[in-house]
């Protein structure tokens, strides 16, 4: 009770002492006023500091400048509709392509009316801030990112029609962009025309099943630059080897039905199925070995294929169709053995005798399997 008594009588004796003393009740004042000022200052600098719509142009370029992509991608304005070109990993990828991050001589500057640039060694980004409607803490401006002179239009990729174009690992199809749409393509071409997409370096890889050897090509993508037209891949390495079995096995089966004088080749009988082959040809291949293999007055015992080589001599394109066609050629060697009438003595005799033959195949390419429709055989056989 006493310290009580204490403490009221020492406030008692300074308020005494304030009214006796005015310059110190006006020092006080002015204090407290400065205090008081220098708060509203403050805060109001403060909020104005980060109601500044630079401070967000300098806050994604500075990710960007990290390599930050995500960061940098929540500072966008929602795409309308993000697709398989336009979403945070594909601007992920274009921005890396763009080689910002890492950057250490770069300019940030306004260009008036919240657009903002930003130079750097390697080009310059530009962007335009726009004020949302809604504040964070009902206080403090918030601004998202328009991009500029960031995306490409109608991007037009033109390939031969048989291949797979797969561009940062997303294979080109029509549920990801407008497939043969233009006006200028040829039968054996197809184009892929991507909407809207990033400006950037794009990897494509072209492959074709094991019809052609897979490569890889980089397509720079600018508003400027939209048609890009690939090469024709070479074609496989395996596939000439393939072909080459398929038509040694193919020759074998027409040298015997041959040899038995059968009307028809079974194998050959197949490929005439498809609309496309004209049977004649594939009839008169046949027809031309049956004749070597005829003997009015006796018979062909036997015919041995050996030593074969055989090399694709060139592809093409149907111009009709535009389907893929290759022709090649065997060489191989030929050992028989026939029989023939002896008139003198009415008996037949055996006789032996090798040569050399060569043969044209030629292929089509369709729907996923090559189709025979044209072959023919230059053969040394004779009968004595």
């Amino acid at each position: 009770m006493a310290k009580k008594n204490k403490d009221v009588a020492a406030q008692a004796a300074t308020n005494q002492e304030k009214k006796k003393n005015p310059t110190l009740r006006l020092i006080i004042f002015l204090v407290e006023l400065v205090l008081i000022i220098a708060g509203i200052v403050g805060a109001v600098q403060f909020v104005k500091k980060y109601n500044d719509p630079k401070l967000t142009a300098e806050n994604y370029f500075k990710a960007l400048l990290a390599g930050d992509y995500a960061t940098a991608y929540g500072y966008l304005e929602p795409a309308e509709e993000e697709n398989a070109f336009i979403n945070q990993s594909t601007y992920a990828t274009a921005m890396a392509s763009l080689e910002i991050a890492g950057c250490e001589d770069y300019e940030i500057f306004s260009e008036g009316n919240n657009v903002y640039s930003m130079s750097y060694d390697n080009g310059y980004v530009t962007i335009k801030l726009h004020e949302q409607d809604e504040k964070r803490y009902l206080i403090f401006k918030d601004y998202e990112v328009e991009l500029r002179d960031i995306y490409a239009e109608d991007v037009t990729i033109t390939a031969p029609k048989d291949v797979t174009i797969t561009m940062n690992g997303l294979v080109l199809d029509s549920s990801n962009c407008r497939v043969g749409e233009e006006d200028y393509l040829s039968d054996y071409e197809t184009s892929y025309t991507i909407d809207r997409m990033y400006i950037g370096d794009y990897i494509v890889e072209v492959s074709g099943a094991d019809v052609y050897q897979p490569y890889t090509d980089k397509l720079e993508v600018s508003q400027y630059s939209t048609y890009f037209y690939l090469d024709q891949p070479y074609l496989a390495e395996g596939l000439a080897d393939t072909l080459i079995e398929r038509s040694y096995n193919t020759l074998e089966s027409v040298y015997q039905d041959a040899i038995n004088q059968e009307e028809t080749c079974a194998v050959l009988e197949e490929a005439k199925a498809y609309d496309l082959v004209d049977p004649s040809y594939l009839q008169n291949g046949y027809d031309s070995i049956k004749y070597d293999l005829y003997i009015y007055d006796g018979f062909f015992e036997s015919v041995d294929l050996s030593d074969f080589t055989g090399a694709i001599d060139y592809y093409s394109y149907d111009y009709e169709s535009g389907d893929l066609e290759v022709t090649l050629t065997l060489e191989f060697y030929e050992d028989y053995t026939y029989q023939t009438l002896d008139w003198w003595t009415d008996k037949y005799e055996q006789s032996s005798d090798s040569g050399y033959g060569d043969a044209t195949f030629e292929y089509r390419y369709v729907d996923g399997e090559w189709v025979l429709t044209y072959f023919y055989v230059y053969s040394s056989i004779y009968a004595w």
